[in-house]
């Protein structure tokens, strides 16, 4: 059996509302060397059943069924059994366009790069309904993975999120996602880019991210606050080499941090009293990077002069801040 050039790694757990709309944008990609592997993570529901279903109908699609291990080790099952040259993470409750495949791929031939992005569309409906976009429309840029990275890392494209990237396979293989971890993508995806030389950026959003009650992130419990003041603060160690994208990790901590600190509740306050109080120097430690730097966005710089006024004043112009989910 040939293998395919791409392999699409779905992890699945209880979505067996949304799957199906998932299943079908992949089945409808204009590019077709493609395997789709569905990980069943210990879903409770009726999703092993549709799992199987779908490889009976498409010879493309295989699934792997395993204990409940949360989605970086979903992620990385799906890594182990694929087969292609490369691969790209769909979660089970989002869709993706049907140029999506197509121009990751062109994206990175036409540059020669290690690999490929598209954008990203946040959505709020469950209906499958991807835009009109003319391919040939398509602006496709390729940058060193430094500046790539920053302007990630700066929110001016994409975000931090493991979805719609085109990752060569061994290199999802090196670097695996934290099993244990929520805010995985956090953890990982800065990695990839440290990893590489060059980066394309594909200017269209073709990967559509479905926000709904009962997801991850709005999962948001002492735990998930933990590991994503951990993440953050990691990710600005892990970028300390280059002076460069430290500055701009530390742009990025620093809106996790100032979301983070408006949505603790008393109870984390008092249990994580330690926890709290350095988020609070950190804020207000970094608040005279974030004025100074001309690429930090507009938010963190009105959340930077707020805090002059302490956490009053960062309340009181939370309502015209871009609240991030990472």
């Amino acid at each position: 059996m040939i293998d395919p050039f791409i392999s699409i790694i779905v992890p699945v757990y209880k979505v067996e509302k949304y799957l199906d709309t998932c299943v079908k944008s992949i089945i409808q990609q204009t590019y077709k060397d493609f395997e789709l592997i569905l990980v069943d993570d210990g879903s409770p529901d009726n999703c092993p059943n549709l799992c199987n279903k779908y490889a009976e109908k498409y010879e493309n699609i295989h699934v792997v069924h395993k204990k409940n291990g949360g989605l970086s080790d979903a992620r990385n099952a799906g890594v182990k059994k694929a087969r292609g040259k490369y691969v790209t993470f769909v979660d089970s409750d989002d869709y993706v366009h049907p140029l999506y495949l197509e121009m990751l791929v062109k994206g990175i031939q036409k540059t020669k790069a290690d690999f490929s992005v598209v954008d990203l569309k946040v959505i709020h409906k469950e209906s499958f309904k991807p835009d009109i976009i003319h391919k040939d429309s398509i602006e496709i840029k390729s940058y060193t993975a430094i500046n790539a990275l920053s302007i990630i890392l700066y929110q001016k494209f994409h975000d931090v999120s493991a979805s719609g990237i085109l990752l060569p396979r061994h290199m999802a293989e090196s670097i695996p996602f934290p099993k244990g971890k929520r805010l995985e993508d956090l953890l990982t995806t800065y990695k990839f880019f440290l990893a590489s030389k060059n980066i394309t950026f594909v200017y269209a959003p073709l990967y559509y991210y479905l926000q709904r009650s009962g997801s991850i992130m709005r999962d948001r419990d002492n735990k998930m606050f933990l590991d994503w003041i951990d993440a953050s603060n990691q990710l600005v160690v892990g970028c300390e080499k280059n002076q460069i994208i430290q500055r701009a990790a530390i742009n990025k901590r620093f809106c996790n941090l100032r979301s983070i600190v408006l949505l603790l509740n008393k109870n984390f306050k008092i249990t994580y009293r330690k926890e709290y109080k350095n988020v609070l120097y950190i804020l207000q430690n970094d608040r005279t990077e974030i004025l100074q730097d001309p690429r930090a966005t507009w938010q963190n710089k009105m959340a930077a002069h707020a805090l002059t006024f302490g956490l009053p004043g960062l309340r009181g112009v939370s309502r015209v801040l871009c609240k991030s989910i990472q």
